[in-house]
């Protein structure tokens, strides 16, 4: 069932959130305030399935089926669609259903060749006094990238390796979101044989 798939990707989102800001204690890096220039870049690829939960509030908020026809008409490649700026402050529209791609990039690592834990993150941060502190003991507490995609391909391998363009992976989520509603409410006729 697909709510239930939801959920257990909700779950993923929230553990990414809580070990990314436990990070963020513990090493004093913090976000740039006001600064969105991740959310500009164009080319950033996600999983359908990170975006599941998002699609499904879009539904239950009754904005699903618009916004689906309005990502339809979106350019290739255009920065993400929910974000939003104003007066050069702005960030997610959808924030609190963002994905994991989202919540883990600038506050966790992958390995290098030497299998030493190397962070995520932007030029910005990278410049910060926090960022040149970081020392191998807190290095080795960042949340692990793939640890939260090998839990993704865990729910649903398929979907969870179906790597899009951000707005194409959300995008897709809504129309499963969509399509899977559309069927639960579909009032089949009885099949009649003429007999």
């Amino acid at each position: 069932m697909l709510y239930h798939k939801i959920q257990r990707v909700q779950r993923i989102l929230n553990e990414a959130s809580r070990a990314t800001d436990k990070f963020c204690k513990l090493s004093g890096l913090t976000g740039i305030q006001g600064c969105h220039d991740c959310c500009l870049k164009n080319d950033i690829m996600a999983s359908p399935l990170e975006f599941l939960p998002m699609a499904y509030a879009l539904y239950k908020k009754g904005n699903a089926d618009k916004i689906y026809d309005r990502m339809g008409k979106l350019k290739e490649n255009r920065p993400c669609f929910f974000l939003s700026i104003k007066n050069k402050k702005g960030g997610c529209s959808q924030y609190e259903n963002r994905g994991l791609i989202c919540r883990l990039f600038g506050f966790s690592s992958n390995t290098d060749k030497k299998n030493h834990p190397r962070l995520i993150t932007c030029k910005k941060i990278k410049e910060t006094e926090a960022y040149r502190l970081l020392t191998p003991e807190i290095m080795e507490k960042t949340p692990r990238f793939q640890d939260f995609y090998i839990q993704l391909e865990a729910i649903d391998f398929s979907m969870a390796g179906e790597q899009l363009q951000i707005n194409e992976a959300i995008h897709r989520a809504i129309e499963i979101v969509l399509n899977y509603e559309s069927m639960q409410h579909h009032k089949f006729p009885a099949y009649n044989s003429g007999t």
